[in-house]
């Protein structure tokens, strides 16, 4: 029962504070346009394209599971809340004008903060680059795939994972939702890992799967 009651107020600290930058954008409280308004695919892609910024917090919430040698020890009892501030910056005009496929890609600069929660209290944080692909055909809706690696520093205590300097590897997808034209909420998934390349041992690698929801602000 302690773990769960840590875990909420972890959660409910993440929740408010990747959604307070929305409730309190001014634009919120000035516009008198209508949220729902749809926006049109040039409006939206406007805001992607070469040395175009996007400035994004995102919380969520990150499991194990029992992949090859995350099923040793209790690797994958691995829970955690985690923050991940973020920059990101086009690297290219939108490609493939004509086709179902059109998009740009992004590079984006995060520092996760991650809180384990169970089998042990503990903590990790560190660095990631993760290149991004934006599909740009649906409006307001910007759906994207995502892969990166980075380094990162944990203090988890978990039997088959040794503490310490690691790297981490991970992938995945998610899509902007526009709620205004250059404010979007943001919603991801990924898988992730964590290993220290034999550094030390042990060195099982921990594998999850890490969920994540935020705000995003793009400048154009």
């Amino acid at each position: 029962m302690p773990s769960l009651f840590r875990f909420r107020r972890c959660a409910l600290r993440a929740l408010v504070f990747t959604a307070f930058p929305l409730l309190s954008h001014p634009c919120l409280a000035d516009s008198k346009e209508p949220a729902s308004s749809p926006l049109t695919v040039e409006e939206t892609n406007d805001l992607f394209g070469y040395g175009k910024q996007e400035w994004s917090i995102a919380g969520g919430y990150g499991f194990g599971v029992g992949l090859m040698g995350s099923n040793d020890g209790n690797l994958k009892e691995l829970r955690y809340a985690t923050v991940i501030p973020r920059w990101g910056i086009g690297l290219g005009d939108p490609l493939a004008e004509s086709s179902w496929y059109k998009g740009n890609f992004d590079l984006l600069v995060e520092a996760p903060l991650l809180f384990a929660y169970h089998p042990e209290h503990g903590f990790a944080g560190g660095g990631t680059l993760m290149l991004r692909y934006n599909f740009l055909q649906l409006g307001r809706v910007v759906p994207f795939i995502e892969a990166g690696a980075g380094v990162v520093g944990t203090d988890f205590d978990l039997k088959g994972q040794a503490d310490g300097f690691n790297f981490s590897l991970q992938g995945g997808l998610g899509f902007h939702f526009f709620v205004l034209p250059q404010v979007a909420v943001t919603a991801e998934s990924r898988f992730h890992h964590i290993s220290n390349a034999g550094l030390r041992q042990p060195n099982s690698g921990i594998n999850d799967c890490l969920f994540l929801i935020g705000t995003s602000f793009f400048v154009r």
